[in-house]
C-alpha cells in the first residue's frame, strides 16, 4: 500500500539511514500541488537503490511545478510528527501512502513530465483561476471548494465560521456532487443506448474524481455511484447499504490504515451509513411538513448531526446545535450555485449572459456565507466536550450497532443522493 510494491521494512530499511541529513534527491511530483497561502504542499516519490517512497515537502519557494515533474530536491528527510493528542498526522499521511517529511527550500526542476493527470490538474486550476478572475474573493473560494472541493482558497475567519456552523461539508464533495454529475452526464448522453451512457457516465465521473484529488468522500460517492451505475444496466435493485459496504471495503483493501487515521473516511462512511439507514425513516415522520424539499434536508440533516458529532467532539472539541438550522437555510442553494458557478469557471470571457451568472453566483454565495457566519457566531448554541479515543470508540459502535440492527429489522432500502 505504501509505495507500489515494495515493502515498507525494505523502505526503512533503505532511507532511514539518510534521516536527518542534508541530501540532494532527484524526485518526482506524484500528487497535485497542494497551495497554501505562504506555502506548497508537494508529493514526492523519491527512489534509491529499486526502494522507492512518498516524502511530503513543505515548499516556500515560487518555482511553478506540476503533477509528473521530474525535481531535483536539497532538504533533509524526516518521520513525520504529531501536533496533538486527537489527530495522528503520522498515520495519517502514512494511509495517503506518505512515509517521510522533506524539508527543504530548494526545489530545482530537471524535466518536466506529461500525464493525463497533469492535464486533467491544470484544468482544474483553471477553473479556480476563472472564478477568482470573475467572482469576489470570498465568494471565489467557496465556490471553488463546492464544485471542485478545493478548500485551501478559504480564509481562516471562513473556514472557522463554517466548521462551527456545521456547514464544511458542504465545501467536500460528496455523493450530492457526484449524483448531480452522473444525472448530468446521462442526460448529455441520452441519445445513446443505456449501456453506452451508463459507461460515458462511468468515465466522466473517473475523472472527476482524478482532477479532484479523489479524497476519500469523493473516492466513496464514485464507487457508490459506479456500482449504482452497473445495477441499473443489470436491471438489479440499487441497495445502498450494501453499496456502502462494499464501496468501504475497497477503499480498506487499497488504504487499510485509513479506517484508524483518515478523519475523512471515517466521517464520510459513518454519516452516509446513518443516512442510508434513517434518513428516510425518519422523513416518514415528519409528516405533518407541507413540503418535500424540507422533510429531505430536515431529516438527512438531524442524522448527520447525530453520526458526526461523535468525531466532532472528538477532533475538534465541540458541536453546534444550530448546524441542523444551518444546513435548512443553506443547502437549498447549493445545486444552484454549482449550476451557475460552472459556467462562470468553464467560460473566462466577459459578456452579458456570463455578467448574470457572476451577479447570481455572488449573490447565492454572500447567502451562504452569511448563514454561516450567523450561525457560527452563535456561541450559545455551541456544545464544548472532550471526547477520548475510548468514548469515540465506544459511542461509535454502539450507534453502527444499533444501524445494523433496525435495517435487519426493517428490511428497507434506500436510494439517496448523500
Amino acid at each position: 500500500v505504501f509505495a507500489g510494491n515494495e515493502n515498507y521494512s525494505q523502505q526503512r530499511n533503505v532511507f532511514d539511514g539518510y534521516l536527518d541529513k542534508s541530501r540532494a534527491y532527484v524526485a518526482e511530483v506524484v500528487k497535485d500541488l497542494d497551495r497554501r497561502e505562504r506555502y506548497t504542499f508537494i508529493t514526492l516519490k523519491i527512489c534509491q537503490g529499486g526502494v522507492c517512497i512518498k516524502a511530503l515537502a513543505k515548499y516556500y519557494g515560487n518555482l511553478q511545478l506540476e503533477y509528473s515533474d521530474v525535481v531535483y530536491a536539497n532538504g533533509v528527510l524526516q518521520i513525520p510528527e504529531n501536533f496533538d493528542d486527537k489527530f495522528n498526522y503520522k498515520g495519517f499521511l502514512q494511509a495517503r501512502g506518505v512515509q517521510y517529511v522533506l524539508k527543504t527550500n530548494n526545489i530545482e526542476l530537471q524535466k518536466q513530465g506529461t500525464s493525463l493527470y497533469k492535464y486533467l490538474f491544470r484544468f482544474k486550476h483553471k477553473f479556480i483561476q476563472n472564478l477568482r478572475k470573475s467572482l469576489g474573493y470570498k465568494e471565489s473560494a467557496l465556490a471553488g471548494g463546492i464544485i471542485m472541493g478545493d478548500k485551501q482558497g478559504l480564509p481562516y475567519d471562513m473556514k472557522l465560521d463554517f466548521q462551527k456552523s456545521g456547514l464544511m461539508h458542504i465545501v467536500v464533495l460528496s455523493g450530492f456532487n457526484i449524483s448531480i454529475l452522473f444525472l448530468f452526464t446521462g442526460y448529455l448522453f441520452i441519445f445513446l443506448p443505456l449501456v453506452w451512457r451508463v459507461g460515458l457516465s462511468v468515465f466522466v465521473v473517473s475523472l472527476f474524481i482524478i482532477m479532484v484529488g479523489a479524497d476519500p468522500p469523493t473516492l466513496r460517492a464514485g464507487i457508490m455511484g459506479t456500482l449504482g451505475a452497473f445495477a441499473l444496466v443489470l436491471g438489479r435493485e440499487k441497495d445502498m447499504y450494501r453499496l456502502l459496504h462494499i464501496a468501504g471495503l475497497v477503499m480498506l483493501i487499497l488504504s487499510p490504515l485509513s479506517l484508524l487515521f483518515d478523519p475523512g473516511f471515517q466521517m464520510s462512511f459513518f454519516v452516509t451509513f446513518g443516512m442510508v439507514v434513517f434518513a428516510g425513516h425518519l422523513k416518514d415522520k415528519l409528516c405533518f411538513l407541507k413540503f418535500e424539499a424540507v422533510k429531505d434536508l430536515l431529516s438527512a440533516s438531524f442524522v448527520a448531526l447525530v453520526f458526526s458529532a461523535p468525531f466532532l467532539l472528538y477532533y475538534m472539541g465541540y458541536v453546534s446545535a444550530l448546524s441542523i438550522v444551518a444546513n435548512l437555510l443553506a443547502l437549498f442553494v447549493v445545486s444552484l450555485v454549482m449550476f451557475t458557478g460552472l459556467f462562470v469557471g468553464l467560460f473566462p470571457n466577459d459578456g452579458l449572459l456570463k455578467d448574470v451568472f457572476v451577479y447570481i453566483s455572488n449573490t447565492l454565495l454572500d447567502y451562504i456565507i452569511a448563514v454561516a457566519s450567523w450561525t457560527g457566531s452563535q456561541n450559545w448554541a455551541i456544545l464544548n466536550a472532550e471526547f477520548s479515543i475510548w468514548q469515540l470508540s465506544i459511542v461509535v459502535l454502539i450507534l453502527y450497532a444499533s444501524a445494523v440492527w433496525f435495517n435487519l429489522s426493517k428490511k428497507t432500502v434506500f436510494d439517496i443522493r448523500y
